[in-house]
Formats: C-alpha cells, structure tokens, sequence
C-alpha cells in the first residue's frame, strides 16, 4: 500500500530503482505484448489487449522494464460509472520472472495511482480456473466478489461475465 505523500511516492515508483523502472504503456509496448502475451498467458488471450489501453487509458495502464526488457504489464483504469472505483483488467509477467515482486510493483503503482485520482478500491478480474492469479490477488489483500456469482468449486464466478461461456471471478481491495 502506498502511504504518505502520493506524489512523491509516484514519482519515484514511476522512475528506476532496483534496475527496474514502471512507466506508462506507449503504442510501441502495445506492439510487443500483441506478440508475446499469448506465451506469457499459457492460453490464446491476445484478444484482450486492446489499444483502447493505449489510447484513452495511457494513464493507468502500466509496463515493468528491467535489464531485459518488459518483464510484466498492467491494464486498468478509473470507472467512469463508479468513479470511486478502479479496474484492472490484465496483468502478465514474462514466465520465467514470476515470483519476484514484477506483478505486486506494477499492482502498488496502480494503487496509488488510483488513489490519486479519487479511487476507493480496485476491482480485479480473473478466470476461476487461474489459480495462480486468484491466489496472487488474495495475498495482495483482495477478496471475492460474491454479488452476483454462481460458485464454481471454491470460488464466486460471474457467468458470462466476458462474453456468452467466459465466467470470470471479481476481485476487489479496498484502498
């Protein structure tokens, strides 16, 4: 959680330390994520990295570059219906870099991010079957969603949440 003066902590989560530096997503990174995300995913999801992120969500919409590149990206933005609440709806890391802090950097970034410009909480998005992701998001401190859901084995799913057969699991953290 990001604490203390917003500002600052931006300005330094948006700049390089550790050889690693988060910035805002450009056309150029949209370009490469097309190419690799599908492998980063294990599953055929280039479809929802959308330029939209570019074009109107710039501001909130993440990359992590360490000394080998992008190592991890995150998709989101404010509600505009919900003005108190933001929205993820992709996060990657390059396999072979999983586990060492990318995704929870590009995750405190957008939080504070959210913060500043009013956000309450952050709403996630998942499969049910991502156990990975479900149980990443639940050590950053967020919880299911059951408004709504239909239980698939252990966890609240939204049916037909991303389009007719696509269930997905929503997450939220309060900021």
């Amino acid at each position: 959680m990001v604490r203390g003066n917003v500002g600052a902590a931006l300005h330094a989560a948006l700049s390089e330390t550790d050889g690693r530096r988060i910035r805002r997503i450009t056309r150029t990174d949209y370009g490469f994520l097309c190419q690799v995300v599908d492998l980063w995913w294990g599953d055929a999801v280039r479809y929802l990295v959308h330029p939209v992120y570019v074009d109107h969500f710039s501001e909130t919409s993440l990359v992590l570059e360490d000394d080998r590149g992008i190592a991890g990206f995150l998709l989101g933005f404010v509600s505009q219906s919900r003005p108190d609440e933001a929205y993820v709806h992709m996060i990657a890391t390059v396999p072979d870099r999983r586990g060492r802090g990318i995704g929870r950097a590009l995750y405190e970034t957008f939080f504070g991010l959210a913060g500043e410009r009013g956000c309450r909480r952050v709403v996630a998005i998942t499969v049910p079957y991502n156990t990975g992701s479900l149980a990443f998001h639940r050590r950053l401190g967020f919880a299911f969603r059951e408004s709504g859901a239909a239980w698939e084995g252990d966890v609240p799913a939204i049916l037909d949440y991303a389009g007719p057969g696509i269930h997905c699991v929503l997450m939220e953290r309060e900021l």
